[in-house]
């Protein structure tokens, strides 16, 4: 089953995934994304679940799946 992101878009298994303008936003306000050269679209992830309240992303190929609200996410086009 996939959950709509804010973009009106389903996350489905398999479907890569950055963070939504306003998490990013969000994230370098707190401190807590890497760097601020470091632009939102270059930390992609992989979706490795999604149900009707999270979406589990792998955001590398080693690291552990991660749970994030779908609010936070936008399905990344292959070509973008």
């Amino acid at each position: 089953m996939g959950r709509l992101d804010n973009n009106g878009n389903r996350f489905y298994a398999g479907d890569t995934v950055c963070y939504t303008r306003a998490h990013h936003e969000y994230l370098k306000a707190i401190g807590r994304w890497p760097s601020t050269h470091i632009p939102r679209r270059a930390l992609r992830g992989k979706v490795v679940d999604s149900n009707g309240e999270k979406v589990t992303v792998r955001w590398t190929n080693n690291g552990d799946p991660v749970c994030h609200l779908p609010c936070n996410l936008q399905v990344v086009e292959d070509d973008e």
